[in-house]
């Protein structure tokens, strides 16, 4: 994987929830017309700016990128999701993914890939 020669600069986006507002990055196309869908979720503590120079690598191949910017970090408040289980973040993340139209209502299933990074694995 080659570095993009600057990180992305994209603007923070808040779009309406069932219980908030919540913040994202978008990289890639506008037209609708990306080959997949990546939504990126920081770590705690973090933001979407964790991913400002994976992003531009994913939407130079014609991915939409979706950068999460979880509650109670970044612009997203944690009164949007105040719950701090795994169970209620991931339905966090599949309600603000129906919300920009990446995964249909009815349809909450995701491929998840987790890097863990505490070492020692």
């Amino acid at each position: 994987m080659t570095l993009p020669a600057q990180p992305s600069h994209a603007e923070r986006r808040l779009v309406q929830l069932d219980d908030g507002v919540a913040a994202y990055v978008h990289d890639g196309p506008s037209d609708g017309a990306a080959r997949a869908a990546f939504v990126l979720v920081h770590g705690l503590p973090g933001n979407a700016r964790d991913f400002r120079w994976l992003a531009p690598v994913l939407a130079a191949r014609g991915a939409h990128v979706v950068r999460v910017e979880m509650p109670g970090f970044g612009e997203t408040p944690l009164a949007t999701a105040p719950d701090p289980s795994v169970e209620a973040r991931g339905r966090f993340v599949v309600e603000l993914s129906q919300a920009l139209g990446l995964v249909p209502p009815t349809r909450s299933s995701f491929r998840v890939a987790v890097d863990d990074r505490r070492g020692g694995r």
